[in-house]
């Protein structure tokens, strides 16, 4: 008798704990047979509230984002115009032999910068080489859309700043109001400083 055939005779069979029973569908790991590893699938409850509350937030702020689109509208063309008023003043001090004027459109709901010298010509921007022009809806005041404008106490449309900031008419109490809807927005430009105070309100 070989030595391996005398080990095989003399080993006892295992049994106990590892001793499975073996399935004819599977002969890989013993618990495949009975299923103890097959897969659930569902929602648990800690996925229902993580959802939940996504849902929340989203609707949080797009509900209000919405009710208040008008407002958002609004308040981007005084933004944006009243940041333009300021370009005017800033360029007008820095280069008093060639100050610069905002003419207005309210009509159209548009206005420009211009040079003095030549008010109905858009300055062209440093960046572009485009028309300082700029027309509620359009451009870079798309986000303006559905804005009207109406002015007051500005001669010939045109706002003119003098080197030292203020305005070229002290006696005027300038005032450029934007409206959409029942909303307004109304900017006053202080005559002696160029300043630029604003208001806001429904009607």
């Amino acid at each position: 008798m070989t030595p391996n055939a005398q080990r095989k005779r003399c080993s006892p069979r295992r049994s106990g704990l590892f001793d499975w029973p073996r399935s004819p569908r599977s002969e890989g790991w013993p618990g495949r047979a009975y299923g103890a590893l097959k897969p659930t699938h569902g929602f648990t409850l800690i996925d229902l509230l993580v959802t939940i509350t996504i849902v929340g937030v989203v609707a949080a702020i797009v509900v209000p984002a919405l009710m208040n689109q008008d407002r958002s509208r609004l308040m981007a063309g005084a933004v944006l115009l009243a940041s333009d008023l300021e370009l005017a003043q800033v360029m007008t001090i820095s280069n008093p032999r060639q100050p610069v004027v905002v003419r207005f459109k309210p009509a159209e709901a548009k206005y420009w910068l211009a040079y003095a010298a030549t008010p109905c010509v858009p300055i062209p921007r440093n960046e572009s080489g485009e028309p300082y022009l700029v027309i509620f809806g359009q451009g870079r005041a798309s986000t303006a859309a559905g804005v009207s404008m109406s002015v007051d106490q500005i001669a010939g449309d045109t706002l003119t700043f003098l080197p030292q900031g203020g305005l070229a008419d002290f006696t005027a109490q300038p005032t450029i109001t934007l409206t959409i809807d029942e909303r307004w927005v109304t900017l006053a430009i202080a005559p002696t400083t160029g300043t630029i105070s604003e208001t806001a309100g429904s009607s």
